[in-house]
């Protein structure tokens, strides 16, 4: 092959060796990841626009600086350590971290570093970095809510529960009351609660489900044996606008039904003296109970609801005080 030729070939080869260069710089820009480049003494050589976007820095700024200007105060070790597994060729692979910003805020990163080569050296590396504060922020918010949530019920005398569209039990949890889990997963009420109060319990379930509106109820069940009283509240159960079951709370108020049954009794009780009652024929005290003589007016003021006031009735007045009687 004449020389002419031999470049001609050559040239057709180069073209798409540019070509690919461009797309993969055009690809590289595009990213909405931080695409650096940096050498092994972390000199940062190449700066895509996703950095400029992550840590707030134009590569004018950061080309020929040091990567440790990313770097928190508080990670002194973090890139030796880095430049060290590096060295040894290894590759680092969503590595999460937290770095600084220009303006001073601290971002949480996912990085992934691999190490570039030429000659079969290690002579830099390549790092991908990802914000991830607000997926960070996310989770935290979220491990707070369920933490609370989980005190909350820990703490409350409430049965929460859910079930699935065919209402068997996929989760409960119970302080108030001891639960068997195994005995409710899977399983629906009209299996746990035979009879009546298994199918009052799924006729308010299925009705929800059915018109998708939540309902509040008090309702009765033999628990133990005992008739019980519960305050139930049942919600639709959606996620992305999808029914996937119904979600339901019940408090206990069997004890709150025996108190007020209880006053409600001592109130239309009318308390009336029964009985044979001693009472000395001299001074008309009363012997109570507790075998004391007691006054009259003290007596039936502690065993009726009367009050006593005093005054003289005509006879007494005549006999007392006849020179005011007679006026």
């Amino acid at each position: 092959m004449n020389a002419a030729k031999q470049a001609r070939v050559s040239k057709q080869h180069a073209k798409p060796s540019r070509a690919t260069a461009l797309d993969l710089r055009a690809l590289v820009d595009a990213s909405d990841d931080a695409i650096i480049g940096k050498t092994m003494d972390g000199t940062i050589i190449s700066w895509n626009k996703g950095a400029e976007k992550i840590y707030g820095y134009k590569a004018d700024e950061v080309l020929g600086q040091s990567i440790s200007l990313l770097i928190p105060p508080g990670h002194p070790n973090e890139l030796p350590k880095i430049m060290r597994r590096l060295q040894r060729d290894e590759h680092i692979k969503s590595f999460e971290t937290t770095r600084m910003r220009k303006d001073g805020h601290l971002i949480d990163v996912s990085v992934t570093i691999s190490p570039m080569k030429r000659g079969g050296m290690v002579v830099g590396a390549s790092v991908v970095a990802r914000d991830i504060t607000a997926q960070r922020q996310a989770q935290e918010a979220l491990r707070l809510s369920e933490e609370r949530f989980r005190i909350a019920l820990t703490k409350a005398p409430v049965v929460v529960v859910s079930q699935d569209l065919q209402l068997r039990y996929t989760w409960i949890n119970s302080s108030a009351m001891v639960v068997t889990r195994e005995k409710y997963i899977g399983r629906t009420d009209a299996e746990i609660f035979p009879g009546e109060d298994g199918a009052r319990l799924t006729a308010i379930k299925e009705e929800v489900l059915r018109t998708g509106i939540e309902s509040h109820t008090e309702v009765t069940l033999t628990w133990e044996g005992k008739l019980r009283y519960f305050d139930l509240v049942v919600a639709p159960a959606r996620a992305g606008g999808k029914l996937l079951g119904v979600l339901c709370s019940a408090v206990e108020t069997t004890s709150l039904k025996e108190v007020i049954a209880r006053l409600q009794q001592a109130l239309d009780e009318v308390q009336v003296l029964r009985g044979l009652l001693p009472i000395c024929s001299s001074c008309k005290r009363i012997k109570d109970e507790h075998e004391t003589w007691q006054v009259l007016e003290a007596y039936l003021q502690d065993h009726t609801e009367a009050k006593f006031t005093h005054g003289i009735c005509p006879d007494c007045m005549r006999k007392l005080y006849p020179e005011y009687h007679s006026r």
